[in-house]
């Protein structure tokens, strides 16, 4: 692989495009629905390949890195991502498109490009290393710095602690960062300390300061007294002619998308410079505002307005006193409005303003927002908080639960920590404030985009449903110019949506099973639906409720159609009279259309009619994806562009040309960066990154489909990975991982790495094969069900003769968890098992709580994925059959759990009864417990402790190595964590 650094060219070029890390390009498609496996071994011996091969080891993991932030200029002439391990320093990578100039930025990260494709703009991290050092030693965090890249020169500035910088979204010129705290202020020249003094380029540097720039200071110049302001410095730099403008004390500061207009927030010392100010780059400095909070600084489209919520300060430092104890009265926001040429922003709402419920206030969050066209402002309102009483009783922490509470406690507790609002409308024009909700009322939210009708929806007549069945919500339209409302759906469990134009609302009926709509000003009911010849809900769905719908890819210009998908194909729908057109052709060859959105305008909402359109496809057979293209929409069938046996990642097309970036993989190939001259030219796209080339060196594995018949009949895959030393001769160790359908990984690279399941790749690397089956479930049934398919799953791997019959392990975490726990109270098939966060006793499980959100459990049973399909009093021997606490006698397998105490899916007294059956019957079983931790693990270091003790308890029964010591004598509740694994981390030649 050639190391590029800086800037220099290569001889090898295709066209534009230049190959950095060699000549590897896409496949062509053969006809027939096959794929060319491009990404298989070039030499065709297995075993040549293999030498000098080795096993993963956990210090590997460190080696393995992820790309990031991957993008391309609006022109299509950069490609800028990075490349990080996940644990130390990354590198920001910038090449050219058309040539061989690449850059390396060392822990350079958050890159932006300008719009005219002339600058890269990114934060560089502090090291990695020094970074864990004050974190261990309690200190604040490292700044960054913050780097400019000229990709016309070539020369990069850097500027030391930089706390935030931003580009405008559509400017180019100027660039605003402010420093993690005000330099000191040098010897005054000229203007002296309240000054201002001359506008001076800084020091070193060509230029003037152009004009309209801030008034006050030239780079590096406070302007003030040595006093520590509240703000920071902002600097406005500009990028073109090299120019810095320093504003001092910003504690805020907002660019119009444009760039031509900046708003900040000044809060220092010298009081007759605080304020909220706005800096026109081709005209002015306007303050618009005096001293005060202020939040919300929102521009309108078109960058003539501004509206910001304004909070008075304090008149002195003290504290003020609670109203009716002689203080001051509590200081209130108002909402404020500002149109370029004015001299002063206005205040436009406050408490007291009409329309404004007596007792309400701006809300405290909701952010304000302007209508497309800058004619009415979106705002949200709130009941003032009550006042405290003045003898006030200490509250008693007791929780009372009540069967009639829409809610229970544990999810009311969870909601009372957010305030609620509610969304109000203003007319600019008129002054005009309609509410549009309140506590009594339906929810209701309002687009950007909304132009009159908008859909309010109330769960609150149906809130305990949503313990043992689902949500639902009245559906209501509410027209938002006179906060009229008429429920227009009833107890609605599914989607239900406004069209573009808000000419028809769509909804899903899980009665009927298909889309319906009507338009928003009739009563007359579509059944969209209905002249389609295929299921509109999935097909393959098996849960005990209504299956869902496969979706929609939303509506042409004008409301004229809207587009619905079956499992293959999409369909063109008219909402008059149902009138249907098929789209795609997918059906008959089993290949899956999804629309694509690239290239779509991100400002409509629509699909256009006129234009070519892109496909995601997906063969359900073999798994292989690629991309389709039609003319149009209208305009015959798709034509196949690229298929292989890989899966695509979602491509990235420069906005102002048609090249474009993605990634594909495998299980043995990491998803690289491909780039493309176009999307119809796909298949001359040339791999630009190679970001993990020491996979080479181990040994690694593929990933194929098995077929395999259930116990009762069905035909399912199953993924199976075999080691690529994979030798037919040979008895290997089988691990076997499970939770529900999983063929669809098939292409999935697995990073090595650590975490709460099994690393398949690392598991492969050392001798294993890793079987992964599809499930399929009956209600009522869910751990027979899984019984039924893993076990004739197992058989078919034994049938193929290469798997030793005494070494095979199972593992899987939640829904696989509780599989497992099943599976072993019913067949021994297993030498060992891991089975983490498991539910083992349905019955106490179904009255539990899901602490992250305070729900019941019980909608799992009924409803989702436990299956059950109805409540233990009306099921009772369901419940039992299913819970393996009830069979934990008939266990002879070794079981290793983890289940931490603040689990909030599974309650982990789950795992402690089965334990403690366990123990009680004195079979073998371990469970860990990372205090604080949730369902899954978060913290690397718990990640790292774990993977080693779940990889030592398979290695020793499945790879015959030594019992460990913890296994052997248990680890006294004085001694936890203390075990040294840094060694295992640590690469041999760091050892030394």
């Amino acid at each position: 692989m050639n190391r590029i650094r800086l800037t220099f060219s290569l001889a090898l070029s295709f066209g534009m495009f230049t190959v950095a890390y060699g000549q590897e390009t896409l496949p062509a498609r053969v006809n027939g629905g096959t794929t060319i496996n491009q990404l298989q071994p070039a030499v065709a011996t297995v075993a040549a390949a293999q030498i000098g091969k080795r096993p993963l080891k956990h210090y590997d993991y460190e080696l393995w890195k992820s790309i990031q932030s991957q993008q391309l200029a609006r022109d299509g002439k950069w490609v800028v991502y990075g490349i990080a391990p996940a644990e130390g320093d990354g590198t920001l990578f910038i090449r050219s498109t058309a040539g061989a100039t690449e850059y390396k930025i060392p822990r350079g990260r958050t890159p932006q490009l300008t719009p005219d494709s002339r600058f890269v703009v990114f934060s560089i991290a502090p090291l990695f290393a020094e970074s864990e050092k004050a974190r261990k030693d309690k200190k604040p965090a490292l700044p960054s710095a913050l780097g400019i890249l000229d990709l016309t020169t070539g020369k990069t500035e850097t500027i030391e602690k930089v706390r935030r910088f931003t580009l405008a979204s559509e400017g180019s010129r100027w660039l605003a960062y402010q420093l993690e705290k005000p330099v000191a202020p040098p010897a005054p020249t000229g203007g002296g300390a309240g000054g201002g003094g001359k506008d001076q380029p800084p020091a070193g540097r060509q230029g003037r300061r152009p004009a309209g720039a801030p008034q006050g200071t030239g780079a590096g110049t406070l302007g003030v007294a040595p006093s520590q302001p509240v703000g920071a410095d902002l600097i406005l730099f500009h990028l073109e002619l090299g120019v810095k403008i320093s504003v001092p004390d910003v504690t805020d500061f907002v660019w119009h998308k444009s760039g031509e207009r900046l708003a900040y927030v000044v809060d220092g010392k010298d009081e007759t410079r605080n304020g909220l100010v706005v800096w026109d780059i081709q005209d002015k400095v306007t303050k618009i505002g005096d001293r005060a909070t202020y939040s919300g600084i929102t521009w309108d489209e078109s960058g003539q307005q501004l509206v910001f919520v304004r909070t008075p300060k304090a008149a002195s430092a003290t504290p003020p006193r609670p109203a009716g104890e002689g203080g001051e009265t509590p200081r209130t926001s108002a909402l404020w409005h500002w149109k370029v040429g004015e001299a002063k922003a206005r205040e436009l709402v406050t408490e007291k303003t009409p329309g404004v419920p007596t007792g309400w206030q701006l809300a405290e969050t909701g952010q304000v927002r302007f209508s497309k066209d800058g004619s009415y402002l979106n705002l949200a309102l709130a009941p003032k908080p009550s006042p405290k009483p003045k003898d006030p009783v200490d509250p008693i922490n007791v929780d009372i639960w009540a069967t009639g509470d829409g809610l229970l406690q544990t999810m009311q507790k969870l909601r009372s920590t957010v305030k609620p609002s509610y969304p109000a409308r203003l007319s600019l024009k008129s002054g005009k404030l309609t509410v549009l909700s309140g506590p009594d009322q339906p929810t209701v939210l309002v687009g950007d985009g909304t132009r009159r009708w908008a859909l309010g929806r109330d769960a609150k007549p149906y809130q305990q449903l949503t313990s043992w069945d689902q949500g639902y919500d009245d559906i209501y339209l509410v027209d938002i110019e006179t906060a009229e409302r008429k429920r227009v759906l009833t107890k609605q469990g599914a989607l239900a949506l406004l069209s573009p134009s808000e000419k028809y609302l769509l909804w899903w009926s899980q009665e009927q099973k298909t889309w319906l709509c009507r338009e928003t000003g009739g009563e007359r009911v579509v059944n969209l639906g209905a002249k389609i010849p295929h299921p509109l809900w999935n097909e393959d769905d098996d849960h005990p409720a209504p299956p869902p719908t496969y979706g929609s890819a939303g509506w042409t210009e004008g409301d004229k159609s809207v587009l619905l998908y079956d499992k293959f194909d999409l369909w063109e729908v008219n909402p008059e009279n149902g009138d249907v057109r098929q789209v795609t052709g997918g059906r008959k060859a089993g290949l899956t259309f999804r629309l694509n959105r690239l290239g779509f305008d991100p400002e409509k909402p629509t699909v256009p009619t006129n234009k070519p359109l892109l496909f995601s496809v997906t063969d359900q057979t073999s798994k292989a994806e690629g991309y389709w293209r039609a003319t149009s929409l209208r305009e015959g069938r798709p034509t196949q562009i690229v298929m292989d046996d890989c899966s695509f990642g979602p491509p990235i097309k420069a906005r102002d040309a048609e090249t474009v970036l993605f990634t594909r993989e495998r299980f043995d190939a990491f998803p690289d960066l491909w780039l493309a001259p176009s999307i119809s030219k796909l298949t001359e796209a040339v791999k630009i990154t190679d970001a993990n080339p020491q996979q080479k060196d181990f040994v690694w594995g593929k990933s194929e489909l098995m077929e395999y018949t259930t116990g009762d009949g069905q035909k399912l895959p199953a993924v199976l990975t075999l080691p690529d030393n994979f030798d037919p001769n040979k008895k290997y160790p089988l691990m076997v991982y499970i939770y529900e359908r999983m063929a669809d990984q098939l292409h999935n690279y697995v990073r090595p790495g650590v975490g709460t399941s099994i690393n398949v790749s690392r598991y492969v690397s050392n001798g294993y094969i890793v079987l992964r089956p599809d499930i399929t479930y009956r209600t009522g049934y869910p751990g027979e069900s899984a019984l039924k398919c893993v076990i004739p799953a197992v058989q078919e791997v034994l049938r193929r003769g290469y798997v030793d019959a005494q070494r095979i392990g199972i593992q899987g975490h939640s829904w696989g968890a509780y599989e497992i726990t099943y599976l072993i109270t019913r067949s021994n098939l297993f030498r060992a098992v891991e089975a983490g966060a498991a539910v083992s006793d349905m019955v106490s499980a179904y009255g539990g709580i899901r602490y992250e959100s305070g729900m019941s459990r019980a909608f799992q049973y009924e409803r989702t994925q436990s299956r059950i399909g109805g409540p233990p009093w009306t099921d009772p021997l369901k419940y039992i059959e299913n819970s393996p606490i009830f069979w934990v006698d008939k266990v002879q397998t070794p079981y290793l759990s983890i289940h931490n105490d603040a689990d909030g899916a599974v309650p982990w007294t789950q795992g402690i009864e089965f334990f403690s059956a366990m123990r009680r019957l004195g079979k073998e079983a371990f469970m860990f417990n990372y205090n604080g931790e949730g369902h899954g693990l978060t913290n690397r270091e718990n990640m790292k402790h774990w993977t080693v003790h779940m990889a030592e308890f398979f290695d020793h029964y499945l790879l015959n190595t030594a019992r460990p010591e913890w296994m052997q004598k248990g680890v006294p509740y004085a001694e936890r964590g203390v075990r040294d694994l840094r060694t295992l981390y640590t690469r041999p030649e760091e050892k030394k």
